[in-house]
């Protein structure tokens, strides 16, 4: 089967963000085994994480925003043809992009190069919202893909309904650097300040668990619900002990010193957050949404599933593990051994490799020559 030299990765920007960190980390990882990559960017900006020094990174600059629907068609033109005359230019192996507005232009941009592509949704296909021109253009130019990566096989229905190919893959899980200071009383949260991270329902179950003020809320991250939940916090009487640092680069750092993590989205296309805190032995607490957690989490076995969106057993999950130490880093410990091992990297970046083999054999077949096909 054919290997990839040369594997270029199309997304919007590398903000700050689960999926854009396990984007940069696919990157750095090819680009450490002997794989020339190119990070293609529609928008010029710095990026929150790095993909390492063999990374080429290509900016675009074509994000800009539209004022109304013509214009809209204008700028969309306008970037397939820059991305196209890149691609035409970079002449990769294969083409990786990522969310359903990226991969509909990639998908437009590639029709004329015969290149073949794979494109990767990173979220819940029925909950995440993306504006509707874009649900119009994922349901007509999906099946062109080669292949759609998605991270849970309870969404295969939804995307088979698109008539495309459909992989399931899990994100690899990163190296999380924790050192062995003393642990204090934290229930740690992760993840941008939305209404999707349940950041409300964690407020509420930690008023709720007797656990104020001897232990203290931190949540990590930023976004545009942090005014509701300090609101919240004092309406609950308990924000002295909530922390909001924003965003951070070292959250390594807070998983070091926290006692508890809690995931308590309403949603997700895969748990990076509960993945990362599992991988340093924290003990977990998650509501059982859809999707990922009940992949992640055995109940009572390495650690707490609470049914999803369900405040009072939060809380009294909340409580339990802080009341029993004992019990709780014995699941802590579960947790780091079993998804160290199912999450690895060489596992999971070994399946993409396994994919892309795939689907570069089945493109030379289709177009009846060799490896360099433009």
């Amino acid at each position: 089967m054919s290997k990839a030299q040369h594997i270029a990765l199309v997304v919007d920007a590398i903000k700050a963000g689960g999926a854009e960190r396990v984007i940069t980390g696919m990157a750095r990882y090819w680009s450490e085994h002997d794989v020339r990559v190119s990070l293609i960017t529609f928008k010029d900006e710095a990026y929150f994480y790095s993909p390492g020094e063999k990374v080429a990174l290509v900016p675009l600059n074509i994000a800009q925003k539209s004022a109304h629907a013509v214009q809209g068609v204008i700028n969309t033109r306008r970037r397939v043809r820059v991305l196209r005359a890149r691609l035409k230019e970079l002449a990769p192996d294969v083409v990786i992009s990522f969310f359903a507005d990226i991969s509909s232009i990639t998908l437009l941009a590639v029709r004329k190069l015969d290149i073949p592509v794979i494109v990767s949704e990173r979220n819940h296909p029925l909950h995440h919202f993306i504006p509707y021109r874009w649900k119009i253009a994922r349901r007509m130019l999906y099946r062109r893909a080669d292949r759609l990566v998605i991270q849970s096989g309870e969404m295969i229905p939804f995307y088979h309904r698109l008539g495309v190919d459909t992989t399931v893959i899990a994100n690899p899980l990163r190296e999380v650097r924790v050192d062995s200071g003393t642990k204090l009383p934290w229930i740690l949260g992760v993840g941008r300040l939305t209404y999707q991270k349940g950041f409300d329902l964690l407020l509420r179950a930690y008023a709720a668990s007797g656990l104020y003020p001897h232990w203290q809320l931190v949540i990590v991250g930023e976004g545009e619900e942090r005014s509701n939940l300090e609101q919240l916090a004092q309406e609950l009487g308990v924000e002295e002990g909530v922390c909001l640092p924003g965003l951070v680069r070292d959250v390594d750092s807070y998983y070091s010193r926290a006692s508890l993590f809690v995931l308590s989205s309403r949603y997700e296309g895969f748990p990076n957050a509960l993945a990362e805190a599992m991988s340093t032995g924290l003990a977990c607490i998650s509501f059982d949404c859809e999707y990922g957690p009940g992949k992640l989490l055995g109940h009572k076995e390495n650690g707490i599933l609470v049914p999803a969106g369900n405040v009072e057993k939060m809380s009294r999950s909340l409580a339990y593990m802080a009341d029993h130490p004992g019990e709780s880093e014995k699941m802590g410990q579960e947790a780091r051994h079993y998804v160290t091992h199912v999450l690895s990297t060489d596992r999971v970046m070994g399946r993409w490799d396994g994919l892309i083999e795939q689907v570069m054999d089945a493109s030379v077949r289709k177009n009846g020559s060799g490896k360099d096909i433009l």
